[in-house]
Formats: C-alpha cells, sequence, structure tokens
C-alpha cells in the first residue's frame, strides 16, 4: 500500500500513557506496511517520557483545542514523502485490516463525493458498547457501492480519517493548519473541511443490518461506558431499529 504516515494527537496525562503505549504496541506489531509516527503533545518538556516516545512533538498551545490542528503541519511538511496520511487519537486502536478496509471503501466512496467513516467502540463486562451514538436510528441503505452497502449515521464520528497523497493534496487549502478553538473541526478534515458526508459500511446479521466489524475502531480507554453520560449505551448489535 506505500508508506503511511500517522499522526496521533496526545493531549498529556500520565494516566492516559498506557493507552498510547497500546496503540503504539497495536502499530508496531501489526501494521504490514512502512510508516511513520509522529505523536503531538502539549507539554513543552516531555521528560522522563522523551526516550520511550521519540517520534514527539511538543507544543507550547495558547489553547489547549489546538492540539489537534498540529497533525496538518506535518501533513503538509510531509505530503511528498509518505502515500497515505492517517490521523488518530491517542486512545484509539485501529485494527490492520480496519485501515486496508478504509483505504479500499476511500477509492469507491471519494469519487461519489462521500468518505468512509468508523465507529467507536467500547467494552465493558465482556459486552461492546458504540461511543457516539445515543439513540437507535432506522436502518436505511445510503448507497450500494462496488457491492458493498453504505448508511450514513444520524451520530457520525469522524475524528479520524486516511487519505491518499493524492487527495489530500489536491483538497488542501491555504488555510488547512490553522489555530482555532475548535478541537472536533481540526480532527475531522474530509467531512468539517470538505463537507464530505461520512458513510459506514453495513452488513446483514440474522436479517438485520449491523455496522461492519471492519469499521469499528476501539476507544480503549473505555471513558463513556463507565460514566454517566449518554455515550455508550447502545449495544453495538442495536445500532439500528
Amino acid at each position: 500500500m506505500g508508506k503511511l504516515m500517522i499522526c496521533i494527537a496526545f493531549h498529556f496525562d500520565e494516566s492516559r500513557l498506557p493507552f498510547l503505549a497500546k496503540v503504539l504496541q497495536n502499530i508496531a506489531g501489526n501494521y504490514k506496511c512502512d510508516y511513520g509516527v509522529y505523536i503531538d503533545t502539549n507539554t513543552t518538556d516531555f521528560g522522563k517520557y522523551a526516550k520511550e516516545f521519540e517520534l514527539a512533538w511538543s507544543h507550547k498551545l495558547a489553547h489547549p483545542f489546538h492540539l489537534t490542528w498540529m497533525h496538518r503541519e506535518h501533513m503538509i511538511e510531509e505530503i511528498d514523502n509518505y502515500d497515505y496520511f492517517m490521523y488518530i487519537e491517542d486512545d484509539m486502536l485501529v485494527p490492520w485490516e480496519n485501515v486496508l478496509n478504509y483505504i479500499e471503501n476511500f477509492k469507491l466512496l471519494w469519487d461519489k463525493g462521500f468518505v468512509p467513516s468508523f465507529i467507536r467502540v467500547e467494552e465493558k463486562n465482556g459486552e461492546q458498547f458504540v461511543t457516539d451514538i445515543t439513540k437507535q436510528q432506522k436502518a436505511s441503505p445510503y448507497a450500494m457501492i462496488g457491492g458493498k452497502s453504505f448508511i450514513a449515521l444520524d451520530e457520525p464520528y469522524h475524528a479520524f480519517w486516511i487519505m491518499p497523497q493524492k487527495e489530500l493534496k489536491e483538497s488542501m487549502r491555504k488555510d488547512f493548519f490553522r489555530l482555532s478553538d475548535s478541537r472536533e473541526g481540526a480532527a475531522s478534515y474530509p467531512m468539517a473541511d470538505l463537507g464530505r458526508k461520512p458513510l459506514v459500511e453495513v452488513e446483514i446479521v440474522n436479517d438485520k443490518y449491523e455496522v461492519s466489524p471492519k469499521c469499528h475502531s476501539f476507544h480503549i480507554s473505555n471513558t463513556y461506558v463507565n460514566g454517566d453520560s449518554n455515550f455508550a449505551k447502545i449495544k453495538l448489535e442495536n445500532i439500528f431499529l
């Protein structure tokens, strides 16, 4: 597949280092390609962690939400040195097979005005919950493309994306790297900046639609399933009515 740039936003918190380490271990142990990892963190002194995470860039930020913009600077600088560009967060584990499927779906969807999407999955007591969806929706296929069924989620998650060099270079505006307090917009380039509708691939399981496992990413901090918010309270198999 060529060379992959992986940019990771890591808002420094010592308790979150195990999540970052697990994400990096997944990449090192399973990604079957030539890759480079770029970690952006908000501390200006990585201290004793600098040696373990040698590829970290420390930033003195005027606003903490600026952190999720930093990856764009790397992408501008390295646009001719990588074939694919990937943005994730420090606690987001993406299986290698799902990366390959995302790239396959990107080729199917891009020319039709869409981009692939993922869902975040959290786990509790051996059960899986979808992080960002707070209400069930009707399973109405949005498109059948390349022999695959895709659905637009009412509450899409898109703070993770991959783009080939050609499409990223062609779509970059002069303000691709800028600073604002919209951390979600910064992390959601294809949807926020380009206005592309994200679609998830679905499969029929036991006579009902489910999001394909190839579109799962794992929010390994399990932040919401153990909290009191409405997030991560719907079981993975119950997204659709």
